[in-house]
């Protein structure tokens, strides 16, 4: 007699190993961070063409696809904050295999400023002065889009002069008028999620203004020169005119 047979087969899918890797794990913002991701089976061979998924701090990122080898690597610019952060590589799986994920955390510091400031050591009260103010980076990068503040020391208080924002080439210019006096300013930069803050300190010798008693006055020449010159034909005017009197006097 016949019968009939019926088998039950179950496909298991093979188990999968997702391996990832960050360089380095001691980052800065704004840093470049290399990503390299391997997928293989539960017996070592590689998965290729395979895509797998990242996410940074639990938002996506991007995808990769694993080469003939099943790897992949890429890199992504920090533009992210200081403290711990967490990279996280996902593989949903396929008819053949499992789904596997992997991790790794890294940590991430502001970049390092400084500031570098050019000015007038003195000026006249009511004198337009320029100050000149440049931010870099750790690496002497100019840092563009920054907020520079510019204060002035006024009876143990610091009080605010006015703001600049730096260029493209990382340079910011205040202009201003101080009274006479010996000042003291400080050009700040506060910092940002990227950059770490700094400040600059400088001293302002401000004499009475032009014109003032006891003060020379301002020459067309434009120099110093100008006033000896002057003072040279005076002495010459007065020589001729004193030879003028004598040769008179002889002829009477």
């Amino acid at each position: 007699h016949e019968e009939d047979v019926y088998l039950s087969i179950s496909v298991l899918k093979l188990k999968t190993r997702l391996t990832l890797s960050v360089e380095p794990e001691d980052a800065r913002s704004l840093d470049d961070l290399s990503i390299y991701v391997a997928l293989e089976d539960e017996l070592g061979r590689p998965v290729p063409g395979s895509t797998v998924q990242l996410s940074l701090d639990g938002l996506p990122i991007g995808v990769l696809t694993t080469d003939g080898l099943g790897e992949a690597n890429t890199t992504l610019r920090l533009e992210v904050g200081p403290g711990q952060h967490e990279l996280e590589a996902f593989f949903q799986g396929s008819d053949v295999y499992e789904g596997s994920s992997a991790s790794a955390a890294f940590s991430v510091r502001a970049r390092g400023t400084e500031l570098e400031v050019g000015y007038p050591r003195e000026a006249g009260a009511g004198e337009e002065i320029s100050v000149e103010a440049l931010l870099l980076d750790e690496d002497g990068v100019p840092v563009a889009n920054a907020t520079l503040r510019l204060y002035v020391l006024e009876e143990g208080s610091w009080a605010l002069l006015g703001e600049a924002i730096t260029g493209p080439d990382g340079r910011a210019i205040f202009r201003f008028s101080l009274e006479e006096g010996e000042h003291e300013l400080k050009v700040v930069f506060e910092g940002s999620v990227f950059y770490r803050a700094c400040e600059e300190h400088l001293k302002i010798k401000v004499g009475p203004p032009a014109g003032a008693p006891g003060q020379l006055p301002p020459s067309s020449g434009g120099g110093g020169s100008s006033v000896v010159v002057g003072t040279t034909v005076s002495l010459a005017s007065a020589v001729a005119v004193g030879l003028a009197l004598a040769l008179l006097r002889r002829r009477r």
